[in-house]
């Protein structure tokens, strides 16, 4: 699994795309601050999609709640065996 960060910027899957490449999941953080950085999600999507077009994205929010219980489902799915 990938965290990114909103603020970290879109083009972070470009930068390591490696690690995005290898990773089961994908978990966008922070964004709640979408609309106080310079982040374009449709963009980060696309670099994301182009590198990894399997893996779940989880656009999360630890402020708001946004997307969380959708990101801890798919790690107790995982933590309990399942591949």
């Amino acid at each position: 699994m990938v965290v990114l960060s909103v603020t970290e910027g879109e083009d972070k899957p470009l930068k390591y795309p490696t690690i995005f490449r290898e990773a089961r999941a994908i978990v966008i953080s922070k964004i709640d601050l979408i609309r106080h950085v310079p982040f374009k999600l449709k963009r980060c999507l696309e670099f994301i999609r182009k590198i990894n077009p399997r893996a779940p994205v989880f656009r999360v929010s630890a402020l708001s709640g946004k997307g969380i219980k959708e990101w801890l489902d798919w790690l107790t799915f995982f933590s309990d065996g399942n591949n």
